[in-house]
């Protein structure tokens, strides 16, 4: 059974609910590393791709293969609970190493083995389990296992009026689910002067306000005509029942009638720190690990971009790519491998799942065209609500039945990174059949054996 990594820290770990197990990431990615040196695919140890918010952890990476023309990019982490995310990328970079024969018979060996080879031979493919790390250390300290953002203070040398706009009428109403005689309606953010206004004033702090979602701090430029996600620092919330967002009273229903006890805002993207979790930052890509990751693309040659996070089983795309052949092409294909595994993976745009902006998708594919995903991997809904598995509560059993279910599609999109997205090359035929890999990009991943 596989255990979740801790950064650089092995043994039993006391956490809020438990004391689990955990694996050291530093010393096994030193292992992997020195076992791929021995094999020609990567470096005698982990790369830093920059400093953590606080200055004093490297980000750690795995780069493996043999050809740079040909890079991606499977990152987790980003939200420090969401151990699962970084568990994935891992592990697929452990399976690329640990599989790769570098001294391979290509008349006896069996088609899996070829893949491997053929992809590792072809790509440079930069694995970094853990982008935030200060945020994922804080996950251990008491009271703190379900920290999101980074740890970086944000000041704010005076007090800031925020003015947001919502709906008149609350468009969602619905009790309170963990306090009886509570009500929460909500009204949902509104283009500045339309709707009623409300001021949010951030109160001054010193040091200052604690942790930004990295995820909505990637400098999303606005975007052409038809553009459906909107620029860094534009604050979104839920458009659904299912996901309502925006601004929310709370009424004491047992009073007759009902009273207004207090309010909140409840947003997927904010520019204050209430709430923090998603809060944007104090400008677009201010934030040490959003800028490595900057930097990284900015090497040039990377085709494509998988970011892990949890939970829901959804395969996400960049808005903008809705269009696009390519992208759609591979994301649908990732979506039939997962149920090839078995595994019931939906495929949707990232609004579709809820709106944000400063997303990793959008910048990747906004500012540099490149196919990218995210993917939200175990558990279900279900799962999560029936057993209490969400975010860094998925059992350590469940580890590696979640990343089988995600190896195939990880690999897909590195193999169409190497022979190219269009749907014709799934016809091709290998010559001569018994020494030639196939290029069929993410069709040649049905049926892999585990």
């Amino acid at each position: 059974m596989a255990n979740y990594h801790h950064y650089n820290k092995a043994g039993k770990i006391k956490v809020d609910f438990g004391t689990l197990t955990f694996d050291d990431l530093t010393a096994d990615m030193k292992a992997l590393c020195t076992a791929g040196k021995a094999k020609g695919i990567t470096p005698a140890a982990p790369e830093s791709i920059g400093k953590t918010a606080v200055g004093t952890l490297d980000i750690l990476a795995l780069r493996i293969g043999k050809n740079p023309a040909n890079r991606v990019l499977l990152v987790g982490c980003h939200h420090a609970r969401e151990w699962i995310s970084a568990e994935v990328p891992f592990l697929v970079g452990k399976y690329l190493i640990d599989n790769y024969n570098d001294k391979l018979n290509p008349v006896t060996a069996t088609d899996q083995a070829k893949r491997i080879k053929y992809i590792v031979d072809n790509a440079e493919i930069w694995v970094v389990p853990i982008l935030n790390v200060d945020g994922h250390l804080r996950t251990f300290k008491k009271g703190d296992s379900m920290w999101r953002t980074n740890v970086n203070i944000v000041p704010f040398p005076a007090d800031k009026n925020i003015e947001r706009w919502v709906e008149a009428v609350p468009f969602h109403t619905e009790p309170d689910p963990t306090t009886p005689d509570v009500e929460l309606r909500y009204q949902r953010l509104q283009p500045t002067g339309t709707g009623v206004k409300k001021v949010f004033t951030v109160k001054k702090k010193l040091p200052g306000y604690e942790g930004v979602d990295m995820n909505r701090n990637y400098p999303v430029p606005k975007g052409g005509i038809g553009s459906k996600s909107p620029e860094w620092g534009v604050e979104t919330c839920g458009q659904t029942a299912k996901t309502p967002g925006g601004f929310v009273e709370v009424f004491d229903t047992s009073a007759k009638p009902p009273q207004l006890v207090g309010s909140f805002w409840d947003l997927t993207t904010a520019q204050s720190p209430e709430p923090r979790a998603t809060f944007c930052g104090p400008s677009a890509g201010s934030e040490p690990e959003v800028d490595a990751v900057v930097k990284l693309i900015a090497k040039g040659d990377f085709k494509c971009l998988v970011s892990y996070h949890n939970f829901g089983q959804t395969i996400l795309f960049p808005d903008d790519a809705s269009a696009d052949a390519d992208v759609q092409f591979l994301g649908k294909g990732m979506e039939a491998l997962f149920a090839d595994q078995k595994a019931t993976y939906s495929y949707q745009s990232g609004s579709g799942l809820y709106p944000t902006s400063g997303d990793t998708m959008e910048w990747t594919y906004r500012v540099h065209k490149l196919p990218n995903y995210t993917i939200e991997v175990s558990p279900t809904e279900a799962d999560a609500k029936k057993n209490k598995w969400d975010f860094n509560k998925l059992p350590p059993t469940e580890i590696i039945p979640t990343f089988n279910a995600n190896l195939p599609a990880a690999l897909a999109a590195i193999n169409c990174s190497v022979s190219g997205l269009k749907p014709g090359l799934l016809s091709a035929v290998p010559v001569p059949a018994a020494v030639a890999v196939v290029k069929q990009c993410w069709k040649v991943l049905k049926g892999w054996k585990l």
